[in-house]
């Protein structure tokens, strides 16, 4: 049922992204929108469908039973491989819970990034403005959940249908914007990795050719990896500021008066300007590849990549 699902999203989104009047290949149009979306939502989806049961049998507690060290890891995960009924319920309810979770925040990264990059050869304007606008069209949709998750302390088990209602409830009581009160110390680390992820990408796919197997074994992998450590100064700045927030009435205010008072805060601007560089010293350097880790989610982003970039870039 899920190969056919794929089938249809990816047929009726190639015929739909595809514009027939335009020899440069498709414009932004509604049938060009809808398809970039089928087309992501379809990478999104295989990709996590990839992923999944790899991860889901190394979290297992046979296999970490089984799991003795690293020479008894491969043994252990084909003995516990075995003994998974990937039809039951409660496997069918991890899928679900955690691919709505993944799933449509990357088909949003995908469709934005696909629907700025075009079909065919991109050139490298096209893919930095697409990582741009995919990362801020991402963050938009995303930010609202990591924000009532740190508010109302939730954990990553909590059903997606209970964060959706904790938002529309935040909402109710306190206004749209505060779901995204913090967005701002947010964006900078999301642009600017989704730019590394899509040009790192492109590029490694360019240079192997776009060869099938290299650009699935190299591009994808060395795509996430390479943007979480680049970007990881980024992340640092805005954890900073996540425990120091502030808004622009910290710069702009005004005074008893009523006069409009200017005060830059030279000074905790030049700590945040030193807590980047500092990330580009020789042990920061060394603690930014922490950032790279192998996990479910990078895995299936790596994957869902390389299925968008099989269907877009027409190899």
């Amino acid at each position: 049922l899920l190969a056919l699902l794929l089938a249809l999203l990816l047929a009726v989104g190639e015929a739909a992204a595809q514009d027939p009047d335009d020899a440069d290949g498709p414009g932004i149009g509604v049938a060009s929108v809808l398809g970039h979306s089928l087309i992501a939502s379809a990478a999104a989806i295989a990709g996590f469908a990839v992923v999944f049961p790899i991860d889901y049998v190394r979290k297992s507690s046979e296999f970490r039973r089984l799991d003795k060290g690293p020479l008894f890891a491969v043994p252990a995960f084909f003995a516990t491989l075995s003994k998974v009924d990937f039809t039951s319920p409660k496997v069918f309810d991890e899928f679900t819970h955690r691919a709505l979770l993944f799933a449509p925040r990357v088909a949003i990264k995908l469709a934005v990034f696909g629907l700025l990059r075009g079909h065919g050869e991109a050139p490298l304007g096209k893919v930095i403005a697409g990582g741009l606008f995919a990362g801020i069209v991402t963050s938009l949709y995303s930010f609202p959940f990591r924000r009532v998750e740190m508010d109302l302390a939730l954990s990553s088990k909590t059903p997606f249908s209970d964060l959706v209602a904790a938002i529309l409830a935040k909402v109710d009581a306190e206004g749209i914007m505060a779901v995204y009160r913090g967005l701002a110390a947010t964006l900078p680390f999301a642009v600017v990795h989704n730019i590394l992820l899509f040009v790192i990408f492109e590029v490694i796919a360019k240079a192997v050719h776009d060869a099938v197997l290299p650009a699935f074994l190299l591009a994808g992998p060395l795509a996430v990896a390479g943007a979480s450590v680049l970007s990881a100064p980024l992340d640092g700045l805005r954890l900073a500021i996540w425990n120091n927030p502030f808004d622009f009435h910290t710069f702009f205010y005004r005074d008893s008066k009523r006069r409009v008072v200017i005060d830059p805060h030279w000074s905790m601007l030049r700590d945040h300007v030193l807590a980047v560089l500092d990330e580009w010293t020789a042990p920061g350097i060394l603690n930014m590849f922490g950032h790279a880790h192998v996990r479910v989610a990078n895995s299936s982003l790596a994957v869902a990549l390389f299925f968008q970039h099989l269907i877009i870039s027409d190899t």
